[in-house]
């Protein structure tokens, strides 16, 4: 009973506490398919799916098994009796909450170090692809004039022609 409803509550407070800080399903299709964010994700996933998974088994109560049925079932005296007082002599402690508060701490703060992650690669993203903007924008040197490219670099330009003054061809 009381381990039961013990282990009910502790799974009903994590995956409330995780649902209302964080919108999982959200973030998960904003990584990109490939890379290692996206396999970090997964693992913390499979974690997470493993522990909702074990915490799902809960113990039968005694006072629900159909006693009665059984004994109808099995004709060898006393087994029933004996199984029934065996159950409902058994005394599970229960079971103190430690670690919740400390792992949604934990967890709160990767899902905010993944947030940052995410906020730097989107901004880093938009650098590059202004930069490939520009390098796409430019002509080839094949396209380009020896007065363009000097235009563009004044510093060049008067250091060559401070070379041609002093005379300095190679």
């Amino acid at each position: 009973g009381s381990r039961r409803t013990s282990r009910a509550m502790f799974r009903t407070r994590v995956l409330r506490s995780a649902q209302q800080a964080f919108d999982i399903g959200a973030f998960s299709r904003s990584l990109p398919r490939d890379g290692r964010a996206r396999a970090e994700f997964e693992q913390l996933m499979r974690v997470v799916n493993e522990a909702r998974n074990s915490a799902g088994g809960a113990a039968v109560d005694a006072n629900s098994i159909q006693w009665d049925e059984w004994r109808n079932k099995i004709r060898t005296k006393g087994v029933v009796e004996q199984f029934e007082k065996t159950a409902k002599a058994l005394e599970f402690p229960s079971m103190t909450d430690t670690v919740t508060g400390e792992a949604e701490a934990q967890f709160n703060e990767l899902l905010k170090e993944a947030e940052v992650a995410k906020e730097a690669n989107a901004a880093r993203l938009e650098e590059l692809k202004k930069l490939l903007a520009s390098m796409e924008q430019r002509k080839s040197l094949r396209e380009t004039t020896v007065d363009e490219e000097l235009a563009k670099n004044p510093e060049y330009a008067k250091q060559f022609e401070q070379e041609i003054e002093e005379g300095k061809w190679l």
